[in-house]
Order: C-alpha cells, then structure tokens, then sequence
C-alpha cells in the first residue's frame, strides 16, 4: 500500500504445504486486507471479496493438484469452463454462471441478462495473456518465459470482434480474432543470443 504500509513475511510453510503461492486480485495480508476496507465489500457482495473464498481461489484450490508438467499448468492458468463449473455461480443470482468466475476470466461471455453483482457481470474485463517460467527456463539466465497473448479459448471459443457482444469499443489495429499460441520469450542483457525454449 502507498506509505508506510508494507507488509513482509516468510510465507516458506505456504509453499511447503501448498506448493504454490497464488495471486488473484484480492489481498492476502490480513492487515492490509482491512485496512482497504475489504470487509465492507464482503458485507455487500459476499465471499467473491475474499482472498481464500473467491471463485478463483476455489478453483485453484480444487485444481492445483492436477499440474504435472507445462501441459498441465497451461491448461490450469488459462482455465475458464464457467458454464459447467458449479463454482462460477458465485455472486449470481439463480445459479446462473459468470465467465468471470474462472482462473483466466471472460466477463465478455456472461449472459447481459444474467443478475449477478458487478464485478462479476456482463463487462468488457478478463484476462488478457497468461506467462510462466521454470527452473530449467530460470537457469538459463535469459530472463526466459512461455506467454500466451490473448483472452483464454481452451474450453470457450476464441475472442472475436466480428461476433461480440461487446459494443461502442475501438479496437483499431487489433486482430479480429484473438487465438495466439504460446510463445517462448526470452531476453538476454549481454546481447547475446537468447535459448530457445519448446
């Protein structure tokens, strides 16, 4: 937070007993998670407020166990399956899913009808790309990394300009469609050339 409000701690126990630290917009310091008034929107809007109850923290909770390899991780950090997942219906009315409520969120997909709160609701928000690295990646010293440019398409279709439903939004210069594959990025500061990575 802005001032003196900086917040450290050895999180090692997290990642022993996790495996992973996992960041999704909303504040795992307690402190600070009260501090900006982050109670007073869990009162109005619920559990989507909270760092271990929102929908994506579920998410990640139930599926962290299935990553195995790069496959697996990708299809974790691009997931979004918002209209059979049981867990998307968070903070809509009458079980109705939100395609914010996913790892990789698609508010764009939400029904315009659907009667969910607003941070959940018919909008033009949602993940925009997704990157990684690994050890193997971090060992080679080039800064190296997999990204992926884009709105998530795994289990929903492919962002479109020409059948959103999205409307008033310039979008000069952009694709039509957004179905970029993962690309390997690297940087190296000698100016040598970078590794490769498949």
């Amino acid at each position: 937070m802005p001032g003196p409000y900086v917040v450290a701690a050895d999180t090692t126990p997290t990642l022993r007993n996790a495996s992973h630290w996992v960041s999704y917009n909303r504040i795992a310091d307690p402190f600070l998670f009260a501090l900006t008034g982050q109670w007073a929107a869990v009162a109005e809007y619920g559990a989507h407020f909270m760092y271990n109850e929102t929908s994506r923290a579920l998410i990640f909770a139930r599926n962290a166990s299935d990553v195995v390899d790069e496959a697996s991780l990708r299809a974790l950090i691009r997931y979004n399956n918002f209209l059979v997942d049981p867990l998307s219906v968070q903070g809509c009315a009458d079980g109705v899913p939100s395609g914010s409520n996913a790892i990789a969120e698609r508010g764009d997909l939400t029904s315009p009808d659907a009667d969910c709160i607003p941070d959940v609701s018919f909008q033009d928000e949602g993940a925009i790309d997704a990157k990684y690295t690994t050890a193997a990646m971090v060992a080679s010293r080039s800064l190296a990394s997999m990204a992926q440019s884009g709105p998530t398409y795994d289990q929903v279709p492919a962002f479109n300009w020409a059948n959103t439903t999205l409307t008033g939004l310039s979008h000069i210069g952009q694709p039509t469609v957004w179905a970029f594959p993962w690309v390997p990025m690297a940087w190296d500061p000698s100016g040598g050339v970078p590794p490769t990575f498949a």
